[in-house]
């Protein structure tokens, strides 16, 4: 994701599948699916590549629940994304992981 977020270039032509995703997620497969999704937000808004918000956000919330440390990964690769011109993150994923961050923390016992 680092080099990912350095050389953003790397991502073109990356072709989002709405089945990766629910694969991954079925499988339970938490490391590649946090990868997965901050690849999505790095490589283009949420909105594009056949993905929907709601996608995403069910995806994340799931991501966060079973791995609450993943937050602060996102956190880091968004500001070293926007650390470059014309790379800013997307205002609808920073607002997903914030949603999905507070909806795992109220569901911590």
């Amino acid at each position: 994701m680092e080099l990912a977020i350095s050389r953003p270039q790397l991502l073109d032509g990356v072709t989002y599948h709405p089945q990766i995703t629910a694969f991954l997620t079925e499988a339970q497969e938490w490391s590649k699916l946090e990868c997965w999704i901050g690849t999505v937000a790095i490589s283009w808004p949420p909105e594009a590549g056949g993905i929907t918000e709601e996608d995403l956000s069910c995806s994340t919330l799931l991501l966060f629940r079973q791995r609450p440390g993943a937050f602060q990964k996102f956190e880091q690769w968004m500001e070293g994304r926007s650390q470059f011109p014309g790379r800013n993150v997307p205002e609808s994923f920073q607002r997903i992981c914030k949603q999905a961050q507070e909806a795992a923390r109220l569901d911590t016992p």
